[in-house]
């Protein structure tokens, strides 16, 4: 007949295993929670680009369906455009809004239109988190909005 043998010690993890896990598990979070911090922003702000695209996309139709110019400007602070007299609030993590026309005029505030015919003028919208800055390009012959890039 056999006899159980038994072995203490030999199931699980000592304490200092486990300690040296956590130890070496908090060293990558510290690593690793910094750069989600940035994905979220990016999220955010890709998400202010997305509502500028979508408010944009309807400054177009609005210049194309009532056959006049819509006029987009940057508010005068925060994270908000001028479109034909109205401000349109972007949220997300964008703190600031730039209007940069391809062709700009001295003495007036930076300014892009779309006109009755579906184009726009050349520029670019800059959305500014503070970390990073996406831009929606105006394509002058379609007046479709692109992101530009960071």
């Amino acid at each position: 007949m056999k006899t159980p043998t038994s072995s203490a010690g030999s199931e699980g993890f000592t304490l200092l295993e486990l300690l040296l896990a956590l130890v070496i598990l908090g060293l990558t979070m510290a690593v690793a929670l910094p750069e989600l911090g940035g994905w979220r922003d990016d999220w955010a702000l890709r998400e202010a680009a997305f509502r500028a695209r979508l408010h944009l996309g309807q400054a177009r139709l609005r210049a194309i369906e009532e056959g006049r110019v819509v006029l987009v400007s940057q508010a005068e602070r925060g994270a908000a455009l001028w479109i034909d007299g109205a401000a349109v609030e972007l949220g997300g993590a964008a703190r600031r809004v730039s209007v940069a026309p391809a062709q700009a005029t001295p003495g007036r505030r930076p300014a892009l239109r779309f006109y009755p015919d579906g184009g726009a003028d050349a520029g670019v919208i800059w959305l500014d988190s503070g970390r990073r800055r996406l831009g929606l390009a105006l394509e002058p012959a379609s007046g479709r909005v692109l992101l530009a890039g960071r």
